[in-house]
């Protein structure tokens, strides 16, 4: 790895973060993650995202390119929220979706990469694995495998009861806070490879 090539993108990387701050694109909720990751030597995130809940219209929900997102938020949604979805018309079917966290995180060498994943399977991210290399590094990307997909409506009714209402929204929080949990998780293996790290260097 040539360490300019490294130096660079690790800066290119650090800008976008606080680029996407700025404009409001990067969860603040993700920010002190995200420090902490480019505070490791060997390593930079390159994306990420907290987790959130979606509407998507789609015959199925594993297939982009047939679907149209409706809702998205990254935050608790309400009853009123899951209301109003009931109340658009639908081409195919209407999913509500909750998943947890996803990150990228750029490794060094493969060694390093493998280093992280064992932390981060221990943190909860048990779907976790490495995607891709180049002579830019070793991308690992971070996934908990929490995810719920509920079908809601279809373009001639509603699929749920009304009564159903308040025990869907419940389902699809826990979810989503869950994987609000698995960061605090993350973020401590982060802070004990760092410590690890730089031990090794002392």
């Amino acid at each position: 790895m040539d360490p300019e090539i490294w130096t660079e993108d690790w800066e290119k990387a650090f800008r976008r973060m606080n680029a996407d701050l700025y404009i409001g694109y990067l969860d603040h909720g993700i920010r002190d993650l995200l420090i902490d990751i480019f505070n490791l030597k060997n390593y930079y995130p390159t994306s990420s995202c907290t987790g959130r809940i979606i509407a998507i219209d789609a015959p199925t929900p594993w297939r982009r390119k047939e679907s149209y997102i409706v809702f998205k938020k990254h935050a608790e949604i309400t009853r009123e929220d899951l209301e109003r979805l009931l109340e658009i018309p639908v081409i195919s079917i209407l999913w509500v979706i909750a998943s947890g966290p996803i990150m990228h995180i750029m490794a060094r060498t493969p060694r390093h990469a493998m280093i992280l994943l064992k932390k981060v399977r221990e943190a909860g991210f048990k779907h976790s694995g490495l995607v891709a290399s180049s002579k830019r590094g070793y991308l690992v990307e971070l996934v908990t495998g929490i995810w719920i997909g509920i079908p809601v409506k279809d373009s001639e009714r509603v699929l749920i009861s009304r009564n159903e209402i308040d025990g869907i929204v419940w389902i699809l929080n826990r979810a989503l806070a869950e994987g609000k949990a698995r960061l605090e998780s993350l973020r401590k293996a982060i802070k004990e490879l760092k410590a690890w790290s730089d031990q090794r260097v002392a």
